[in-house]
């Protein structure tokens, strides 16, 4: 399984991490405590498995998936410059994804507007195999409110399942969204891919 949220790395980190650390968890991420929650459920009953965060519990890509086997790979964010502990592209980017077939499961962040965008970053420009990108189960778009500079608030605005990857190119099937106006989520379809 792999979630990938468009948005703030330090998030995952913290959602996922028995060991959350307060400080990395900027004060609007209480927001986000629904989502944390809603995709948490996605876990088997009893879970109980590694969560290390590349960056944090280490840099080395591939010792990291290793170790991380039965449980979770955080990578902070796909980006093409370090700007930030855990933030990989090209081969680390490919390694991480493949770590997801030996056992696995990844959850990642990058900046994109829409699934399409997102996969072209992971596809075409890191070169990511459609297999591999293939195994992502789910896309969360967050969405800033106010000043880009200073967001007031984030809202999560759909959420999708892919049901496969083609080309480079996701099949992505619209669950959620979420209506600005009346300030809601809706459900739009039910999950295939997924028991929840």
């Amino acid at each position: 399984m792999l979630l990938v949220l468009l948005g703030p790395g330090v998030l995952l980190h913290a959602l996922l991490s028995p060991r959350a650390r307060a400080v990395e968890l900027p004060l609007y991420a209480a927001a986000f405590w629904v989502v944390g929650f809603w995709w948490l459920r996605l876990l088997p009953a009893g879970w109980i498995g590694p969560v290390l965060a590349l960056g944090y519990d280490g840099d080395d890509v591939a010792d990291l998936v290793t170790k991380a086997r039965g449980g979770y790979l955080v990578v902070p964010e796909v980006a093409p410059g370090p700007y930030a502990p855990g933030y990989v592209w090209g081969a680390p980017v490919r390694r991480a994804f493949a770590g997801i077939a030996r056992g696995t499961a990844l959850a990642t962040a990058l900046h994109a507007p829409d699934p399409e965008s997102a996969f072209a970053i992971l596809c075409q420009e890191n070169k990511l195999p459609d297999a591999d990108a293939a195994r992502l189960a789910i896309v969360v778009y967050m969405r800033a409110l106010g000043p880009q500079t200073a967001p007031t608030r984030r809202v999560v605005e759909t959420v999708h399942e892919i049901l496969g990857v083609t080309k480079g190119r996701p099949d992505a099937r619209l669950l959620f969204r979420w209506h600005e106006r009346g300030d809601r989520f809706e459900q739009v379809a039910k999950p295939e891919r997924l028991a929840v």
